[in-house]
């Protein structure tokens, strides 16, 4: 998965844009809890967050 496709799927779901990384990045930590990305997929596509300014939370 693309961040492109993660940002589709974001919207789909909450109904608006993220409006910074750390949403993107807390949505792909429910989304790998639930079970609907893969180990592989997280750890790609936190590296690409981490790249684009995102910064771990203690929410989860």
């Amino acid at each position: 998965m693309t961040i492109e496709v993660l940002i589709l799927h974001y919207i789909q779901e909450k109904r608006q844009k993220p409006s910074h990384a750390n949403e993107l990045l807390d949505y792909i930590q429910q989304e790998y809890m639930s079970g609907k990305l893969s180990i592989f997929q997280y750890r790609s596509l936190c590296q690409d967050l981490y790249f684009r300014g995102a910064k771990q939370t203690n929410s989860v």
